[in-house]
């Protein structure tokens, strides 16, 4: 007998759902009446319950000869209000369109199938652009849902427009920029170099914590042609090399998007999706571990594995500074949040966590008009 490997409330708060060991069983258990049922071999795409935006109705993915079936739940009270197989080989992930009542699943990564449902089971849309390769890495919608990117592991992301269901745009990764490219001669390119460290620096750090700090800055590179080394997979030798967009996530207004490649780790790709054109690349001289956008405006929090933060925007990049009580603590930085207002921030590691907040040395009354920060901007915990 398989045990419970998840338990979670219900968006109604009246029901508890498990999850049964080797995805054998998805259970909801009713507070109110004591009913039981179940959905039998789930699968789990991230999550086995995948809901909608108001949380009215929920789908869970089930195995049923060897086919993908979709089951269209009620929340009210768990009840099924339609069922329909797909035409999926070996579905991999599901998410719901922001504004309708509709949603994408895409196949495993053996096979790029793209398709979109409406909630009663009709296809809308099936789109494949390849065959015979590496298939779908990363799905995302826009925040106005108007726009759907889709990732892969040909280092391209494709944008779709959800309203009519057509493709507008192919965003490729180059490994070259050159001088006059109409989609990315006009972008800024930033590199993180080191900055000499003095002696100063060194007893300074060595009496905050006994760890010397390296610092480091942002020079924008303005030479072209300009190379970037991407990893290439031998299959002769081998190995476990990653490849294709890894990362993808719009920023809260909707006109950005940041990717990032596995086979070029160290480097963050900002597009402009208003110009369907190449805005920035953030070059770092470690793997870019996380980043997250502001939930307020069109800033960029990055992460590298080290004891420093790295912010962009559409003016320029910044290198902050973790306060220096927390240095020590929290060397190593693999995650960080936003809170809802960004004006402060959640930085995580292994084994501790610290909360940093953004501050101005001059805070302007208009500061909602001010939709960037200055160079100005520290942190202080």
């Amino acid at each position: 007998m398989a045990g419970l490997t998840k338990v979670e409330w219900a968006a109604d708060s009246r029901h508890i759902v498990t999850t049964a060991e080797f995805s054998v069983k998805l259970t909801f258990w009713s507070l109110s009446n004591r009913t039981v049922s179940f959905i039998r071999n789930p699968k789990n795409c991230g999550s086995s319950l995948h809901y909608n935006k108001d949380k009215s109705l929920a789908v869970v993915v089930e195995r049923q000869g060897c086919r993908d079936v979709a089951n269209v739940l009620s929340t009210v009270d768990w009840s099924l209000i339609r069922q329909f197989e797909m035409e999926t080989e070996d579905l991999s992930g599901l998410e719901w369109c922001p504004k309708m009542d509709s949603f994408v699943v895409w196949d495993g990564a053996l096979a790029y199938r793209l398709q979109a449902w409406s909630q009663d089971g009709r296809l809308e849309f099936d789109y494949s652009a390849y065959e015979h390769q590496l298939g779908i890495k990363k799905v995302r919608f826009s925040p106005s849902g108007e726009l759907l990117a889709v990732a892969s592991f040909d280092n391209k992301v494709r944008i779709f427009n959800t309203l009519v269901w057509t493709l507008v745009h192919e965003i490729e990764h180059l490994p070259s920029l050159h001088e006059g490219d109409p989609l990315t001669g006009r972008s800024v390119i930033y590199q993180e170099d080191d900055l000499p460290l003095g002696d100063v620096d060194a007893r300074l750090a060595l009496e905050l914590g006994g760890v010397i700090i390296q610092q480091s800055k942002y020079r924008a590179v303005n030479e072209r042609p300009l190379f970037l080394d991407f990893t290439k997979s031998d299959p002769k030798k081998g190995g476990n090399t990653k490849v294709g967009v890894g990362f993808m996530e719009f920023s809260h207004c909707g006109r950005y998007l940041a990717t990032r490649c596995d086979n070029l780790a160290t480097a963050v790709w900002i597009w402009d999706i208003h110009t369907l054109r190449l805005a920035s690349i953030v070059l770092h001289k470690s793997t870019v571990k996380q980043y997250h956008w502001d939930p307020t405006q069109p800033r960029l929090a990055i992460v590298t594995g080290g004891a420093a933060l790295y912010f962009w925007t559409p003016l320029g990049c910044i290198v902050g500074r973790i306060p220096p009580v927390s240095r020590g603590t929290v060397n190593g930085i693999l995650d960080l949040s936003w809170n809802s207002r960004g004006k402060a921030l959640a930085l995580f590691n292994r084994d501790a966590a610290v909360l940093c907040r953004l501050k101005k040395k001059e805070q302007n009354l208009e500061d909602d008009l001010d939709l960037e920060p200055s160079r100005d901007t520290d942190l202080s915990s």
